[in-house]
């Protein structure tokens, strides 16, 4: 029997050498395993890893201080209240949930002996659940650390961006199996970048800010050699449905597409361009598919890349620097791999399987991050593309698939 399918949105932007930022432990909630090695200059630490809820606008969403963000399958609790986790619920209080999981993935040309090797690090990689970024041990500083611009807040601290601050670090440095897998399809151990990222989110408890959060990553090359080509992306894997009394099939039934632009608000008929990837449920999950009731989920949630330090904010009346290009990918995954399947360009990049859909190891995942490819819309995948250089569909799939979205372009990254 086929497995239901998941969606995925991985962003790729460009970044290079960054300062480290401090660090602040908080009280401890849960403690790891003993690691082989944590950071590139440190002996064994124990991983302490944990999550926080962006609870304070009408986007509520968890992230976490091992490069995910959502509800992990169901297995995240907030540690405020105890209870699950939202993945991404908007809005607030309705129970209308639309994300899984969402994963950092890096990928890079690493300097070796013999010459470069082609390394991709994932905090999720979608189908196989693997995760190869760690947070220090707690007596380092590993915890989420919170902080508030509300001066009413218990959280209030001056250097605080938003009503809803979370700090962390993490590293992709575990070689242990204990930790990182051998990747299931081609057997390797992990072979680690070594690089360490500065997370920060952000949420506003106003009106004119309450339905967005973002998600900020400063990333530092720990190896004493160049990393090239460099990509950063996001992965994610929607789900839409009503937590409680919906008839909704979850992750199965939606949809996901790229809006490149939209009509700017100002009028006089111009176009913005947004260059958002968006997903939803495909009817919104009407009761017992004859109406729509209150438990239907009729919202529309979107991703979009903002900016890297090479694409820096402009003073007021001067023209911004182009954005860089972005490629979006989306693609079926079930439990047999042979059925997987999703839109590509001619002649397509098959899997070790034979197919087109999850990509296998980090040479063919870092292939999809860097491809420069847009896919059509996914409610045009029973329609014949070939003549528009696109392998051809096997037929209609169980709706509910992978996505990338990523920068094209690589960038060099100084070794420290």
């Amino acid at each position: 029997m086929r497995r239901r399918s998941s969606l995925f949105l991985l962003f790729i932007l460009l970044t290079w050498v960054q300062p480290v930022f401090g660090r602040t432990p908080v009280e401890s909630r849960r403690e790891g395993p003993k690691a082989s090695m944590l950071k590139a200059d440190a002996a064994t630490a124990a991983p302490y890893t944990n999550d926080a809820v962006h609870d304070v606008a009408n986007l509520q969403v968890t992230v976490t201080n091992w490069g995910i963000f959502g509800n992990d399958n169901g297995r995240l609790r907030d540690p405020k209240t105890g209870g699950p986790a939202p993945g991404a619920q908007f809005p607030a209080g309705f129970n209308f949930e639309h994300l899984n999981i969402g994963a950092l993935w890096i990928g890079a040309l690493v300097e070796t002996a013999v010459g470069l090797d082609t390394l991709v690090s994932t905090a999720d990689d979608g189908f196989y659940t693997i995760n190869e970024f760690y947070p220090d041990s707690y007596a380092n500083g590993g915890d989420i650390v919170e902080r508030s611009t509300d001066i009413n807040s218990p959280y209030y601290h001056p250097d605080a961006v938003s009503g809803q601050d979370f700090q962390c670090v993490y590293y992709d440095t575990l070689t242990s199996q204990s930790y990182v897998r051998a990747d299931p399809t081609t057997l390797l151990p992990h072979r680690p970048i070594y690089v360490r990222v500065r997370q920060n989110s952000y949420a506003w408890p106003y009106g004119y800010a309450e339905d967005f959060i973002i998600l900020e990553y400063w990333i530092v090359n720990l190896r004493p050699t160049d990393l090239h080509e460099v990509r950063i992306g996001m992965m994610l894997r929607p789900a839409v449905y009503e937590l409680y009394n919906s008839r909704s099939l979850r992750s199965s039934d939606d949809l996901t597409g790229l809006l490149p632009a939209a009509k700017t608000i100002t009028g006089y008929g111009f176009d913005d361009s947004v260059r958002t990837v968006w997903f939803a449920d495909n009817d919104g999950d009407p009761y017992h598919n004859t109406a729509w009731n209150e438990f239907s989920v009729r919202s529309v949630i979107g991703i979009r890349f903002l900016g890297s330090p090479e694409n820096p904010c402009v003073q007021y009346g001067e023209d911004p620097p182009p954005l860089p290009p972005i490629t979006y990918n989306w693609w079926s995954a079930s439990i047999d791999p042979r059925q997987d399947w999703g839109p590509q360009k001619l002649p397509g990049d098959a899997s070790i399987y034979g197919t087109y859909g999850q990509p296998q190891g980090d040479a063919q995942k870092y292939r999809f991050m860097a491809n420069g490819e847009i896919d059509y819309d996914q409610y045009l995948a029973n329609e014949d593309s070939t003549a528009n250089g696109w392998i051809p569909p096997p037929g209609i799939k169980a709706l509910s698939e992978t996505c990338t979205h990523n920068v094209a372009d690589g960038h060099d990254v100084r070794g420290l």
